[in-house]
């Protein structure tokens, strides 16, 4: 056997040249593992967005075909999203308390 103990193998320049890259590359190269992380988790959050918007633009066309082929459904959106009235009415607003 060998009298090579483990510390004259981390001692060698092969193991600590390996040791300063893996050093270099996960903490100050420029796409350092942190980074990968937090873009890993960015690209997630954006995904997420995503598919909300994405359902909601297919609910927001459905509307708008709602609005565009039945004359009814008008009135009644603008009446109950963006409270327009005609001129002889009055409209109130009644906000609930939920506990």
């Amino acid at each position: 056997m060998p009298s090579t103990s483990y510390f004259s193998f981390f001692i060698n320049k092969y193991s600590l040249s390996i040791l300063a890259f893996v050093v270099w590359v996960g903490f100050f190269d420029t796409n350092n593992t942190l980074k990968q992380i937090r873009s890993k988790k960015y690209i997630q959050d954006l995904e997420q967005k995503k598919e909300k918007y994405q359902t909601q633009l297919i609910s927001t066309k459905k509307t708008l075909k709602k609005l565009s082929t039945v004359n009814p459904y008008l009135e009644k959106y603008a009446r109950e999203e963006h409270f327009m009235k005609r001129d002889s009415e009055d409209v109130f607003i009644i906000v609930r308390d939920t506990f």
